[in-house]
């Protein structure tokens, strides 16, 4: 496969794996991308570097903010109160929606092989004025 297909492919891969790791394989579709991110982080396409490395800093940001956030109300509010699991599953669906649709919008830029900075993210980026 020539170079070119190759991180046209990658630019893809990143985002939809992005995707696999919130709505299908979570874990495994992280694994995989850590793989991705630690064989191509230094790939000489600007386009397939910045979409492998949003994409697997938004992957532990999205795990810390729903994972984390979701602990701390339970943890807050104890278990048996149904306050705790009402605020809980509020944020939870609106942060899970929320991070889909910047995957859904990362995967529809990496197809037009072009680059996608998540918000708040664009300092981990050394090149992030491509796309």
């Amino acid at each position: 496969m020539d170079n070119s297909k190759q991180n046209e492919r990658l630019s893809i891969l990143a985002p939809s794996l992005y995707l696999l790791n919130l709505l299908i394989l979570p874990g495994i579709a992280f694994l995989i991308l850590l793989y991705l991110f630690i064989k191509y982080r230094d790939s000489s396409d600007p386009v397939a570097r910045i979409q492998i490395q949003q994409n697997f800093y938004a992957s532990i940001i999205a795990g810390i903010a729903i994972l984390g956030i979701s602990f701390v109300i339970i943890l807050i509010g104890g278990l048996s109160s149904m306050y705790s699991w009402m605020v809980m599953l509020i944020y939870f669906v609106s942060i899970h929606a929320t991070l889909v649709l910047f995957g859904a919008l990362a995967l529809a830029k990496g197809i037009n092989h072009q680059t996608f900075i998540y918000p708040g993210l664009s300092r981990l980026s050394k090149d992030t004025n491509t796309g």
